[in-house]
Formats: C-alpha cells, sequence, structure tokens
C-alpha cells in the first residue's frame, strides 16, 4: 500500500500515523516538507531515500514501527543522532520484534545502540582486516630489520679489515661470547714466537 506514493503538489505536512503503511522508500513527495509523521506503522526498513531528499524538515515521528536492527540499519541510526531537534520521538524509536534479537533490543532506543550490537558481522570483518594490516606491518618491520642486520654486517666485515678505524671489532663481534679470530691470532704469534 502506497510504496509508489506521489505527491505533485507543494505540501508541508505528510502525516501518516497509524496507516499500517510497509514501505515509503520509493514515494516521491516534494522537497519543502516541514513535518513528517510516519509513527505508528509497519515500517521495518528505514526509508533513508525519503529522510535524506528532505532538507527543511522540523519535525519527525518514527515510532510505533517495527525497525529492522540490523547492518542496514547503522545509517538511519547516525540520521537520527545527527538531527536531534527534528525527531520528536527518538527516545522510543525502538527495534521491532526479531527472531534472533527480539529480547536483546526490545527495548532499548534505536540511536542508543552501538555499530557492533547492529552489524557485529560487519565490525568483527573490520576487527579481523584491521589485525591482518597489523600483523603485516609487523612483519614487514621485522624482515627490513633483519636485512638492514645484514647490509650493516656485511659492511662492516669488508670495512675492518680494510683497516677503516670508525668500525671498531667489538661492534662486529657483540653477539658472540668469545672472539675465535682473535684467539687464533693470538695463538699463530705464541707458537712463531716459541720457534
Amino acid at each position: 500500500m502506497w510504496v509508489n506514493l506521489e505527491i505533485q503538489d507543494e505540501i508541508v505536512v505528510l502525516d501518516v500515523t497509524n496507516n499500517s503503511l510497509q514501505s515509503m522508500e520509493e514515494a516521491r513527495l516534494p522537497e519543502g516538507m516541514v513535518h513528517l509523521f510516519l509513527a505508528n506503522n509497519q515500517f521495518r526498513v528505514p526509508p533513508m531515500g525519503l529522510l535524506n531528499s528532505q532538507k527543511n524538515l522540523s519535525r519527525v515521528t518514527l515510532s510505533g514501527n517495527p525497525w529492522a536492527c540490523d547492518c542496514d540499519t547503522i545509517n538511519f541510526k547516525k540520521w537520527i543522532i545527527s538531527n536531534p531537534d527534528i525527531v520528536q520521538d527518538a527516545n522510543i524509536t525502538k527495534c521491532g520484534p526479531d527472531e534472533k534479537k527480539s529480547t536483546l533490543f526490545a527495548e532499548k532506543a534505536l540511536w542508543s545502540l552501538t555499530d557492533l550490537d547492529l552489524c557485529p558481522e560487519k565490525t568483527s570483518y573490520s576487527t579481523s582486516r584491521l589485525l591482518s594490516w597489523f600483523l603485516a606491518f609487523l612483519l614487514m618491520v621485522a624482515v627490513g630489520k633483519n636485512r638492514l642486520d645484514e647490509v650493516r654486517d656485511a659492511r662492516e666485515g669488508v670495512a675492518l679489515p680494510h683497516g677503516v678505524t670508525w668500525v671498531k671489532e667489538k661492534d662486529i663481534d657483540r653477539d658472540k661470547e668469545f672472539d675465535a679470530h682473535l684467539l687464533q691470532s693470538q695463538a699463530t704469534r705464541i707458537s712463531s714466537f716459541r720457534n
């Protein structure tokens, strides 16, 4: 009923309260409306196209409808929150009965629900995606540090034997308990001194 409602005359008030309407998303209404009363119908899907097209609204009623509270309701909730002076019955605009969430959201105002309440699937997907990016970043940092250490070790390994003095031998062997090269050099000197 009234799915394709079209009003061409200029009107400032549309009151469809208590009409058992299920949808007005396809309705074409003049843009100059000031009051829009949609309370006490059977709306489950928020008429976001209608609400967003009406820039002059100063009073809206939405309560008494069995609004679906799911991922598609997040923008509706944000619209209600961003228009507190317009939505006259925001505190009693609640989710309707739903086989999954009926007892969970039955007495909560729609604006008070979090995005996680309305759409746990989307939020958990975003969280897992963020975690994946973070782990990829940590992996890149670890690989980069490893490569930097390899380059530094190679540079120092070439520089020290050629008499470069800014590289200290203790820096090259800082991760080794003993300096086998030094011990071998001393052993060679000792054996050649005795001969």
